[in-house]
């Protein structure tokens, strides 16, 4: 599986046609003048300028027309950059907001933690040990051979959630390795 990287120079044959997140922020501009998909940096949270350092994305590439001091924009974050994503995400240039609660974000993901599990025919105890195992550098299989699709289908998901409910940092690496099989 091809994995879409944006910000990067592709070589021959190696993009995809895909869909991607990337994660915005509304910012206000403190430059006199400044043009979209300039590189910016940001101060206080929500101020931009190119000259600040350092560069944490680019103002809005869809803009048509100049950006003047104080217009409110969108800046978008560099890909790659941003630390935690579930269409609420953190940067380390940003204040965190609260959207929800932490305690209501695991909640949800304990809910489909557990919802999977029925998926895919263990308990959650078993998904949540298997995952531990695979982040610790084990093999994580708690399924027969035959495999059941919602384990492929899911994946993703799965690990995101878990890191969630864990708050473990699964190495990316180790995501591609299934928890089951």
């Amino acid at each position: 599986m091809k994995v879409t990287k944006v910000g990067v120079f592709l070589n021959a044959g190696e993009g995809v046609r895909d869909a991607i997140h990337c994660a915005i922020t509304p910012v206000i501009a403190d430059d006199l003048e400044s043009f979209p998909g300039e590189h910016v940096g940001i101060k206080d949270g929500n101020r931009i300028s190119r000259e600040y350092l350092p560069k944490v994305g680019i103002i809005d590439p869809f803009l048509v027309g100049r950006v003047y001091k104080n217009n409110e924009v969108y800046l978008f974050v560099y890909p790659g950059t941003i630390t935690s994503l579930t269409h609420y995400w953190e940067h380390p240039a940003f204040k965190p907001t609260v959207a929800v609660s932490l305690e209501a974000v695991k909640a949800r993901a304990t809910e489909w933690m557990h919802w999977f599990a029925a998926q895919v025919g263990v308990t959650y105890d078993e998904v949540i040990a298997a995952c531990n195992d695979v982040s610790e550098g084990g093999p994580g299989h708690i399924l027969p051979y035959d495999t059941p699709d919602a384990a492929d289908k899911y994946r993703a998901e799965m690990w995101a959630n878990f890191e969630i409910i864990t708050g473990v940092v699964v190495d990316p690496s180790d995501k591609n390795d299934a928890a089951f099989g």
